[in-house]
């Protein structure tokens, strides 16, 4: 779930567990009227269970690979704009990813980690930046192997912490 900048709440969830109404598995809430309403938001490029996700500094969100199966990840980005609640394609990523990670930069640009390619034991170790004006690019020289949705986080140093799951933990330099 996150909570838009205009109050919305975007939420979405397993494809394969549908909702009582028959609705999509992305919604909109509109929390200020009186009577729930939730509006119907589907990704029409990806089933998005399973990616990476996070703001970017206009207010859309950045939602990185998706789900094609179990440990099948998706090399798509897709972008959800809260002022007309429609989706767009943004660039694709060298590799796919499912239980990725993403983490904001106070650059703006998105640093997306992990994420199974093809299987459990295929898992992408190559980090990404995403910048709004020239798209992906790799961080070639930080390769490595790491859990799904590891726990990564901006640190006052400018460079992303990485707190878990493992015991072992890590910078990243995205520069």
């Amino acid at each position: 779930m996150h909570l838009l900048p205009d109050g919305s709440v975007l939420a979405w969830g397993n494809q394969f567990a549908p909702s009582r109404d028959g609705g999509a598995a992305v919604r909109v809430w509109d929390p200020t009227v009186a009577q729930p309403v939730f509006h119907q938001g589907p990704n029409p490029v990806i089933d998005i269970y399973c990616s990476g996700h996070s703001f970017l500094a206009d207010g859309r969100l950045l939602v990185t690979g998706g789900h094609f199966n179990a440990f099948v990840g998706s090399d798509a980005t897709t972008i959800f704009d809260f002022r007309t609640r429609s989706w767009s394609a943004g660039p694709r990523m060298s590799a796919a990813r499912w239980y990725p990670t993403n983490t904001t930069l106070a650059n703006g640009e998105v640093v997306v980690v992990s994420g199974s390619i093809d299987s459990e034991f295929n898992l992408n170790t190559l980090p990404e930046a995403w910048n709004s004006a020239s798209g992906w690019r790799p961080l070639n020289g930080a390769q490595l192997s790491q859990p799904l949705y590891p726990w990564m986080h901006l640190a006052p140093n400018g460079r992303i912490f990485n707190s878990g799951p493992g015991q072992t933990t890590r910078y990243l330099d995205a520069g």
